[in-house]
């Protein structure tokens, strides 16, 4: 069991790291400099165990390219989705969010620039 749950941790964690990455991984802006300090806003549900791994992949994001900020916007599940709908009714969503479900198809119905998601498959995601 503790297998289990170590593996699901990790997983989480290289979830969160794809994530970033992918956030990064094209400006919008082309002729923008890509060294420019910048600040990105990453919301993600969980308990506690899986805040304190996702807190170290951001450490460790950081750490790898220190001209990008990740600002943790964590919440516990019960919460989380009220909370992400709030910011996104007021022009105020995460640059970056975890969704899963049918919730990244409730986004897109409604028209939410939240519900333009890519879905990501690891290192080749699309």
């Amino acid at each position: 069991m503790k297998r289990r749950s170590r593996l699901r941790r990790t997983a989480a964690a290289a979830l969160a790291a794809s994530f970033l990455l992918s956030a990064c991984s094209s400006a919008a802006d082309p002729a923008s400099d890509g060294d420019a300090p910048v600040t990105i806003r990453f919301a993600w549900w969980g308990n506690d165990t899986r805040a304190k791994d996702t807190l170290k992949v951001i450490e460790a994001f950081e750490t790898e390219f220190p001209h990008i900020r990740v600002a943790p916007d964590y919440s516990e599940f019960g919460g989380y989705w009220d909370k992400l709908a709030t910011q996104t009714a007021g022009g105020d969503a995460p640059d970056l969010f975890a969704m899963s479900g049918s919730y990244p198809s409730e986004y897109a119905s409604r028209g939410s620039p939240a519900g333009s998601v890519r879905r990501h498959r690891g290192a080749g995601a699309d």
